[in-house]
Formats: C-alpha cells, sequence, structure tokens
C-alpha cells in the first residue's frame, strides 16, 4: 500500500534509522489514518530489538516531521496515534505544500 506521506518518507534523509523502523513497523495497516490506536513504548521497544528511550524519540520525531499524530495519551503514558496520509513539506521558496 502506498500513500503521498510514505512515497515522502521513502527520500527522507534526516529522519534516522530508528525512526525508519518505527515508521515501517506502525504504517498501515498496523495504525489507521482516521482510526487512532494505542502504541506501548515499551511493547515496539521489544518488537523491534531497541531501546524504549530510542523507540520513544523516533516517535517523536515522527510526530514532529508530520508522518505520525498524536491524539494523547492516557496516564500511563501510552500514545494514542495515526498516520498522516500526506504531510506538510517546505519547498524550496520556503512555502509549504503537501508531499
Amino acid at each position: 500500500m502506498t500513500y503521498p506521506a510514505y512515497e515522502s518518507f521513502a527520500h527522507e534523509i534526516d529522519a534516522g534509522y530508528a525512526a525508519w523502523r518505527v515508521y515501517m513497523t506502525l504504517k498501515p495497516p498496523r495504525l489507521h489514518f482516521v482510526r487512532p490506536r494505542d502504541i506501548k513504548i515499551k511493547a515496539l521497544a521489544l518488537e523491534l530489538h531497541m531501546g524504549a528511550q530510542h523507540v520513544r524519540r523516533a516517535v517523536d520525531r515522527l510526530v514532529e516531521m508530520g508522518y505520525l499524530e498524536q491524539h494523547g495519551s492516557n496516564r500511563r503514558g501510552v500514545r494514542s496515534l495515526t498516520v498522516c496520509h500526506d504531510v506538510e513539506r517546505p519547498d524550496h521558496s520556503g512555502n509549504s505544500h503537501a508531499a
């Protein structure tokens, strides 16, 4: 399955390896574009054989870059996430446009 943000992420050289691994794991069908799903950082870290801090930073980076959207977290810190279908990226003139 491809979608605009997925294709944009394929060219994202500044994301880093940890963010790439997390995104490839969370992309659809695991996460949806509309329906948020709770993601436990520690469980994801175990699945990926990565440290929880690396996974947490990767998720933060993906949210910051616009590839994931966080819809809040519960009192235990479990994040509710969706994958963004499209990503706003600045073009060379400084204007934003959807990728």
